[in-house]
């Protein structure tokens, strides 16, 4: 299939479009605005392209619609007052994903604190800019992906009024400052990357109340309490220069570290799993580390299994 074809505005009964990766190309079709009951639009990773007019009519007219996917189409078109129109759908949008879309200008709070949103992934927008609301900022948000956008300035305190959350990426988001104690509020978290943005000062032992983390990335930041994380936790990124910090804490963690090295950023990947307390550690990088173990006596040489 090559383009969506106009008829489709002819099915006005329908509720669910799901055309994700069907290799469409084009403009999609103004008509689809018909489409008065739809609940569920999904257009993910086609080469299409959504001008500010095509937009504005199905954001108006479908005002049933729940969840709207348009991850990779070409939205660079749209500005931001285009985009602010999707507070027309704040009652009853609940999943919104907008990722690789080219979007540009300032992105607007009010999208962020839609009162029946529960997931939002804006991830990879680099011509995007905002700030996170500061005041009055409790919404059901359960996922949030606001990777490589930019803000500036600190994460608010409100963001620990998101007692739903449980996916949490700001990576490359530009903030700067400190980690607000808030943020350890927010015990449902499973995912949270931190990672390249500006926090100063060291991340606070309050992190050993996000016991239901499975994965952390805070990338270069300090970690004075690495001795308390979760058992749940099944990978940790870290830089290089970092890694000799952690490996003080290894006899008291009861789990089985594995680093390798990421080919593809200045990164060490540690996944951590809890093998019933018998200490096993591979390393796929430098002699130094494992130099390192075995002068502290963490592991001996016969139980590397390279």
């Amino acid at each position: 299939m090559s383009s969506l074809q106009v008829g489709v505005s002819d099915l006005v009964n329908l509720r669910y479009i799901n055309l994700s990766y069907s290799n469409l190309m084009g403009n999609t079709p103004s008509t689809i605005s018909h489409l008065s009951k739809l609940v569920s639009l999904d257009l993910i990773t086609n080469d299409m392209e959504l001008n500010p007019f095509t937009w504005k009519k199905p954001i108006l007219n479908a005002t049933n619609l729940r969840e709207l996917y348009l991850d990779s189409v070409n939205m660079s078109s749209i500005r931001e007052n285009s985009l602010s129109m999707i507070n027309n759908l704040s009652s009853s949008l609940v999943s919104l994903s907008l990722s690789y879309t080219g979007m540009q200008g300032n992105l607007s709070s009010d999208i962020l604190s839609l009162p029946n949103l529960q997931k939002l992934n804006l991830f990879d927008n680099y011509d995007l800019s905002g700030q996170l609301p500061k005041f009055n900022w409790s919404t059901p948000l359960r996922y949030l992906d606001l990777s490589y956008i930019t803000f500036s300035g600190e994460i608010p305190y409100s963001i620990g009024h998101l007692k739903s959350l449980t996916h949490l990426n700001l990576r490359a988001c530009n903030f700067n400052g400190m980690v607000p104690p808030s943020l350890w509020n927010l015990t449902q978290l499973t995912f949270l990357n931190l990672v390249a943005n500006n926090f100063e000062g060291k991340i606070s032992s309050s992190l050993s109340k996000l016991t239901k983390l499975t994965f952390l990335n805070l990338g270069a930041s300090s970690f004075p309490c690495l001795s308390n994380l979760s058992l749940s936790i099944t990978s940790l990124f870290l830089t290089s220069r970092f890694l000799f910090s952690l490996l003080r804490y290894v006899p008291r963690m009861n789990m089985m570290l594995m680093v390798t090295m990421n080919t593809f950023a200045d990164d060490i990947v540690i996944v951590t799993v809890d093998i019933r307390g018998i200490w096993m550690i591979k390393f796929l990088i430098l002699d130094q580390i494992s130099a390192v173990l075995e002068k502290q006596h963490y592991c001996p040489r016969n139980r590397y299994n390279l």
